[in-house]
């Protein structure tokens, strides 16, 4: 057992769980015996605390500090994260295209687009991916969690237009009430604008709304990088949807994809700033 891995398991040996072979490295290693000591003055201290701490708020709290160390311990990117970034966002690119290619005829672009767009996603979804497990931070800004959210985001999208494609939706959306009565009040590019909100909104509520439980943070400015990150990553798969649209109903969907991004990343997220969250 290594320095590093010893140092990640002593949040779960304090805690009482099993961690086989640790209790040797910390008698033959006097830098992880002095780390041990340390996070256990710590707990007893959080332990001891005022009885009428609310238990949430101590536990929440002993989870962001076991974190925050976790982090700290660990070597940004390492080559087998980076190898592990590279991957899984090839991987991602594409299955991108494969989603895409289920819903538009992909034999329309040239060989050389279609390079330029796995390239450009796949360089994307590895940058994401480089973010996610490196834990890099921009101040208090977790970059981890503005890329997990944007591409789990995506990719909910992507599921979804490989079993529903996007097309239809649009079809289905002008042929229904709400977009026959905008359509009627402000035209066809009310109607478009309005899907592209309600084709953004949903997923990116429910994902950050999912991984918002993990976020300690300023969560406005969480809230926007995650949504900007979510447009960047998605902006393939709008060029290669919209590009048989015209380019003002083009423009139109793309706007309201932009607004519902960030109304839904910053509404999941307003939700926990304005509830107390529990563990």
């Amino acid at each position: 057992m290594d320095c590093q891995n010893a140092v990640e398991m002593i949040p779960a040996y304090l805690a009482g769980e099993s961690a086989p072979g640790l209790e040797a490295h910390l008698d033959a290693c006097p830098a992880c015996s002095r780390e041990r000591r340390a996070r256990e003055a710590l707990w007893r201290s959080m332990a001891v605390a005022p009885a009428s701490t609310p238990a949430a708020l101590r536990g929440r709290t002993l989870h962001h500090i076991q974190s925050l160390l976790k982090e700290e311990s660990a070597p940004a990117l390492s080559l087998g994260k980076l190898a592990a970034a590279f991957v899984m966002g090839l991987l991602a690119a594409l299955g991108a295209i494969l989603s895409l290619s289920h819903q538009v005829d992909l034999k329309v672009f040239s060989a050389g687009g279609i390079a330029t767009c796995v390239t450009w996603w796949a360089g994307l979804f590895i940058l994401a991916g480089c973010l996610i497990v490196g834990k890099y931070r921009l101040g208090r800004i977790r970059l981890g969690f503005v890329a997990s959210t944007a591409a789990a985001s995506v990719g909910l999208i992507l599921v979804g237009t490989y079993f529903c494609p996007k097309l239809e939706l649009l079809r289905s959306w002008q042929a229904s009430l709400l977009g026959g009565l905008l359509a009627a009040a402000g035209g066809p590019g009310l109607s478009h604008l309005a899907f592209g909100f309600v084709y953004a909104v949903l997923p990116t509520f429910l994902v950050t709304l999912y991984f918002g439980r993990y976020l300690y943070g300023p969560w406005l400015r969480h809230g926007i990088l995650a949504a900007v990150a979510f447009l960047t990553l998605l902006l393939p798969s709008l060029y290669v949807q919209c590009c048989f649209l015209p380019l003002t109903m083009a423009v139109l969907l793309a706007v309201g994809v932009a607004i519902g991004s960030f109304s839904g990343t910053l509404a999941a997220l307003g939700i926990y700033r304005l509830q107390p969250r529990t563990v």
